[in-house]
C-alpha cells in the first residue's frame, strides 16, 4: 500500500473519531449541574405514558450514552442509566422524545412500522459500509482510492447530521422551557 492509502486510512480514522466525540458534546453541556426539573427523566417519561393510556410498556436504565430508544417488539422504553436518573433539561427531552414512539406505537401509526423494519437492514447496511472497503482494499478488489472515498462519504454524511442536528434539538428544547417559565430570554444554568 502506498503512503497516501495509509495516511487517507488514517486521516478518515481520526476524523470518524471526532465525529463521534463531537456529537455527544451537545448532550453533555446540557447534563450535570444544570438542574432544571423536579422528576427525573424516568419520571417524566412514566407520567407521559400513564396519561396517554399506555400501562404495558417497562421503562428501563441501561448502561451507555446516547443508546436511548423504545423497543416496540418488547414494549420497553429504554434510557441510558445517565438519562434514567437525570432530572436535567436533555434527560427530560430524551425521556419525552422516546415515550413519542410509544405513543406511535401505541396508535399504530405507519410509518414507524416502516421504521421498525428498516432498522435491522440499516444497521447491517452501516457495518457493511465501514468494513466492506477495507475488504476490498487488502484483498485488492478495488483500489484504496475507492474505499476511502466510500469510507469517508459515509462519515462525512454521520458527522454533518450531526453537527446539524442535534444542537438544533437543543436550541428548540432551551427556547420551550424559556417560554414555560415566561422568561423569553433568560436560561437557567
Amino acid at each position: 500500500m502506498s503512503f497516501l492509502s495509509i495516511a487517507l486510512f488514517l486521516g478518515t480514522f481520526v476524523l470518524s473519531l471526532w465525529a463521534s466525540a463531537r456529537g455527544e458534546e451537545p448532550l453533555h453541556s446540557l447534563q450535570p449541574g444544570r438542574r432544571v426539573f423536579h422528576a427525573t427523566g424516568a419520571q417524566v417519561a412514566a407520567a407521559i405514558l400513564q396519561r396517554a393510556g399506555i400501562r404495558d410498556v417497562e421503562i428501563v436504565a441501561e448502561e451507555g450514552m446516547l443508546g436511548d430508544h423504545y423497543d416496540p417488539a418488547h414494549k420497553r422504553l429504554v434510557l441510558s442509566a445517565q438519562n434514567y436518573q437525570s432530572n436535567s433539561l436533555a434527560a427530560i427531552g430524551v425521556a419525552a422524545h422516546e415515550c413519542g414512539h410509544a405513543l406511535q406505537h401505541q396508535q399504530a401509526y405507519a410509518p414507524l412500522h416502516l421504521r421498525m423494519a428498516a432498522v435491522g437492514a440499516t444497521q447491517f447496511a452501516s457495518q457493511i459500509v465501514m468494513w466492506l472497503p477495507l475488504l476490498g482494499i487488502f484483498t485488492g478488489i478495488f483500489s484504496g482510492y475507492t474505499g476511502f472515498a466510500i469510507m469517508g462519504r459515509r462519515l462525512g454524511r454521520d458527522h454533518a447530521f450531526q453537527s446539524r442536528h442535534a444542537p438544533r434539538g437543543i436550541r428548540r428544547l432551551e427556547s420551550r422551557q424559556a417560554r414555560a417559565r415566561g422568561d423569553g430570554l433568560h436560561r437557567q444554568r
